[in-house]
């Protein structure tokens, strides 16, 4: 199954495609769809920052994702980005990507936007691994099982 095809720009307004500019050759993908899942997502982020900084053939991503929405609301939502607590390194991987949420949920086997959800991706946007919720030490060692098999 591949991860579908989006363009945006990141933070700093520069195009991004999936999976064209991808810069490794494995990428890890985190989706929050909401702030109320800030606890899934922080749970996951250490071990993830930790995992790509170690393996310098793995890139860390962060994918937030939203309805459509107008050229103000986008400037707003990456404002607020910018005001939040992330390193600078940290903006760079972070792209909101703006888009019709059902079909994205539905290409992908999404139920629920509750949890955050982490994909394990090719440079060719295939998926490998994927796994959502709450960070756990089974599911860390599954991730590090499915990297190993893709070196």
């Amino acid at each position: 199954m591949k991860f579908p095809r989006l363009k945006s720009k990141d933070l700093k307004n520069i195009p991004f495609s999936i999976p064209n500019n991808f810069s490794k050759n494995l990428n890890i993908i985190i989706i929050p769809f909401k702030k109320s899942i800030l606890s899934n997502l922080t749970s996951w982020r250490s071990f993830l920052r930790t995992l790509s900084t170690e393996l310098s053939f793995i890139a860390l991503y962060e994918f937030p994702i939203y309805s459509n929405a107008s050229k103000i609301k986008e400037t707003i939502i990456k404002g607020k980005f910018k005001q939040n607590e992330y390193q600078k390194s940290e903006l760079d991987n972070i792209i909101p990507f703006y888009v019709n949420k059902r079909r994205f949920k539905n290409n992908l086997a999404i139920l629920d936007e509750k949890e955050v959800h982490i994909f394990l991706l090719n440079r060719e946007g295939e998926i490998l691994w994927r796994s959502y919720g709450k960070y756990n030490l089974d599911k860390a060692q599954d991730l590090k099982r499915k990297i190993i098999e893709n070196i």
